[in-house]
């Protein structure tokens, strides 16, 4: 049967690296934070981790205009394939990183600053109450407005309406480094496929429902992950009769079922 070697501790590694970096005020943020597990089911099969995540109508809209296009081109992918390569591609974890950098500087910015930014908002709107406003005052206005809403819808989970599923189906090594990086980075499972089959970085839609500490933490892994690598996932150790007694059982149970049409 397949089990697992238990790998470096992500957390662990985390609260080093904050130590290294001077951010100890962030270290309350990962003590108590733990990765959620869906257990492995091991079934004998090369493909046999089902992944399965929810999407928006959009996102849904938009897979199935790739898929089609693909097809124009002449390649016939099913969406489960289109899920398995999207979810097992890479990152430029570099890139990332100067976005991580920057949202993380202006989302603690916007936090401590939250109060004095809604104080600003209800004096602009009181400015345009004026009817002697010139119109180019009233734009500046209305632009800051949007700007400083915009600041601090970023430190507030935003709610996603997700009314569709997407499956795919991999291997347990593959399942397994997807859920490592998923951990490495301190996010869901769902939430690194997601982000990896729509290719959405940081600060975008893929991380609008995180809350403002998840969201730090999110973008202190990925400086991290930037910093020192992946690492490795737990490694994966196979019994070599196992899928030798899987399939012996399957074509037991297929001699059955022909019998018992007899009896």
């Amino acid at each position: 049967m397949a089990s697992t070697k238990s790998a470096s501790d992500p957390v662990k590694d985390k609260l080093k690296f904050l130590e290294e970096q001077g951010r100890q005020d962030l270290i309350s943020l990962f003590a108590d934070w733990k990765p959620r597990q869906a257990r492995n089911r091991k079934k004998g099969v090369p493909l046999d981790q089902r992944v399965t995540i929810a999407v928006t109508n959009a996102e849904r809209m938009n897979l199935d205009h790739e898929i089609k296009q693909i097809a124009k081109a002449g390649s016939k992918t099913t969406m489960s394939q289109f899920v398995r390569n999207r979810a097992l591609g890479s990152v430029d974890i570099n890139e990332w990183r100067e976005i991580a950098e920057k949202s993380l500087k202006e989302i603690e910015t916007t936090h401590k600053k939250e109060d004095d930014y809604k104080k600003r908002i209800l004096e602009l709107e009181s400015f345009l109450e004026d009817d002697s406003i010139e119109y180019e005052e009233e734009l500046e206005y209305e632009n800051e407005i949007s700007d400083l809403n915009m600041k601090l819808k970023n430190i507030v989970s935003q709610n996603q309406k997700r009314t569709h599923r997407l499956s795919g189906r991999m291997s347990m090594p593959e399942s397994e480094t997807i859920k490592w990086r998923a951990q490495r980075l301190c996010i869901s499972s769902s939430d690194f496929l997601r982000m990896m089959i729509f290719n959405l970085p940081p600060d975008s839609t893929g991380d609008a429902h995180m809350s403002f500490d998840a969201k730090r933490r999110f973008y202190i892994s990925i400086i991290d992950v930037a910093t020192n690598g992946w690492g490795d996932p737990p490694a994966i150790y196979k019994c070599s009769q196992c899928e030798n007694y899987m399939e012996e059982i399957r074509e037991l149970k297929e001699r059955t079922m022909q019998l018992e049409k007899f009896m």
